[in-house]
């Protein structure tokens, strides 16, 4: 493939070739987080090719409702970082299988870096404050680009909530989407069509 081209899009090409090439009556394609679109899985079906692919456990639905399933069945969420990963499937949606995977290491992993990038970015806002407060910067169309600007860098511009208001600017913490973004650390959802 020429360069910059995104995993995603190559998958129905390549499945078509891995088929035809080798002849194999049963093949499971795997893929990583990249690799899932509806596209691709309709591809991989119409091949008559199985697929075990994972889902980006934040931007799909799918996915937060398996994670609510697999906690409701008793999915263990150890705390120890090098506890062992543990997995609960959940029922099928929509014909695939559902497998939930959890990962002390990851969660530790995945709460330290937004701890990082909160305190980062909260720091930020509080020195954008400070300055909307002695007057050092004014103007509601700066202000609000320099808002925008220290959330942009941040990638937990989601989890702040502020507004400029009577030459006041405020900002808080999102508590509501923390506390679902904490849930999902360390979840891995994977979606399957082979029985």
């Amino acid at each position: 493939f020429p360069g910059n081209i995104a995993d995603v899009t190559t998958v129905a090409g390549m499945a078509a070739q891995l088929k035809e090439r080798f002849g194999l009556p049963e093949a499971i394609v795997v893929g990583d987080r990249g690799l899932l679109s509806a596209a691709n899985a309709q591809a991989l079906n119409e091949l008559e090719l199985g697929y075990v692919l994972a889902l980006r456990t934040r931007q799909h639905r799918q996915a937060a409702q398996a994670v609510d399933a697999a906690l409701a069945a008793g999915l263990p969420r150890p705390t120890d970082s090098k506890a062992p990963w543990t997995v609960q499937e959940v029922a099928p949606l929509d014909g695939q299988r559902q497998v939930v995977v959890y990962s002390a290491f990851r969660a530790l992993h995945d709460r330290l870096v937004r701890r990082r990038r909160l305190i980062q970015t909260r720091d930020g806002l509080r020195a954008l404050q400070a300055q909307v407060a002695t007057s050092r910067l004014t103007g509601a169309r700066t202000i609000t680009a320099r808002a925008t600007r220290i959330l942009s860098r941040s990638k937990v511009s989601r989890f702040f909530i502020w507004q400029l208001e009577g030459g006041r600017f405020r900002f808080q913490l999102d508590r509501a989407v923390y506390r679902a973004a904490h849930r999902l650390d360390g979840m891995y959802v994977l979606v399957s069509n082979d029985p």
